[in-house]
């Protein structure tokens, strides 16, 4: 429970850090797919942020299930 709880905070954190450096933006867009999309992520301004790339990998390090690993 309390994992779950933590994780929590790391998604909301994650989320507010992104709409500040404003890597989520809403609009219309056509994607290099030539589909539609109401929303755009630009996924370099992410990778490029230390602390967003934290929350990122501490996200996954608590969801990846070490049982299965070799």
């Amino acid at each position: 429970m309390r994992g779950e709880i933590e994780e929590e905070k790391l998604k909301r954190r994650l989320l507010e850090l992104l709409e500040e450096k404003k890597v989520i933006r809403t609009g219309d867009f056509i994607l290099s797919s030539g589909k539609k999309s109401n929303y755009y992520v630009d996924i370099k301004k992410a990778i490029t942020d230390p602390q967003v790339l934290d929350l990122i990998a501490e996200l996954i390090k608590m969801n990846i299930n070490t049982d299965k690993i070799d």
